[in-house]
């Protein structure tokens, strides 16, 4: 699951910090409330950014690594519906069956640990 908090994460004003830095803030913030995206969505919508993206110079991406784009994230589909359980990473399963941490926390695909992500 991807997380997007509603409390946002600390940042020094006008500091640069990398995608991936950004990322990992959000995926940690403590929130009082969450907007989940769950994986695949996440990877259909990369694959719809990708398949309009274009750079000068660069060669454009070809139907292949769209398909593959949109498609990098569709083994967590059932453990984003709660269908298959995490059994590597601690959680329990709110009523909607998303995976919570011990303090209620929704998981974040950062919290999964490697015996559950090489499964998905």
């Amino acid at each position: 699951m991807v997380l997007q908090p509603d409390a946002q994460p600390a940042h020094a004003a006008n500091a640069f910090v990398s995608a991936w830095e950004a990322v990992a803030r959000a995926e940690k913030t403590t929130s009082a409330k969450y907007h989940l995206v769950r994986q695949p969505d996440h990877a259909r919508v990369s694959g719809d950014i990708a398949k309009q993206l274009a750079i000068a110079g660069a060669p454009p991406v070809d139907d292949d690594i769209v398909r593959g784009i949109s498609l990098h994230d569709e083994g967590w589909k059932d453990f984003d519906n709660g269908s298959e359980r995490l059994s590597a990473t601690p959680a329990t399963y709110s009523g909607e069956n998303i995976a919570l941490s011990a303090e209620g926390r929704p998981l974040s695909f950062l919290d999964i640990k490697a015996g559950d992500f090489l499964r998905a």
